[in-house]
C-alpha cells in the first residue's frame, strides 16, 4: 500500500524497523513563486514539521488523510509529527520484508 504508493511519487522505502517517516510531493507546483526541494524528507520519530501561512490561513485548501477530507478553513498552523500509536503488521514467516520487496518491484 503506502510503500507502493510512495515509491510511485519517487520517495523512497523505509524499512519497516526504524521509527521514520517521510513527506513526498504530489504533484508540486515549481516555478518563481513556489519553489520546493524536489525530493522525499525522512524524518525520525521526534522531528515535527510546521506548515504555516499566517497572513491568510489556508483559506479554501483542503486536507486529505487515508480517505477523510478537512476542511482548512480558518486555519493558520498545522504541525505534523510521528504517532506514538503502533500497528500490528502481518508478517510472513517465508519472506522477509527485503525479499517481499524484491518479489514486488524486481522479480525473481
Amino acid at each position: 500500500g503506502s510503500t507502493a504508493y510512495n515509491k510511485s511519487l519517487g520517495g523512497s522505502i523505509i524499512s519497516i524497523n526504524k521509527s521514520l517517516y517521510q513527506l513526498t510531493h504530489i504533484a508540486p507546483i515549481d516555478n518563481i513563486k513556489y519553489r520546493n526541494i524536489g525530493n522525499s524528507i525522512i524524518l525520525d520519530e521526534n522531528e515535527e514539521i510546521t506548515l504555516s501561512n499566517k497572513e491568510e490561513g489556508f483559506i479554501s485548501d483542503i486536507l486529505t488523510v487515508d480517505q477523510k477530507y478537512y476542511s482548512l478553513e480558518d486555519v493558520y498552523e498545522i504541525k505534523i509529527k510521528l504517532s506514538s500509536k503502533k500497528i500490528k503488521q502481518v508478517i510472513s514467516e517465508k519472506k522477509n520484508f527485503y525479499e517481499q520487496l524484491k518479489n514486488i518491484f524486481i522479480g525473481e
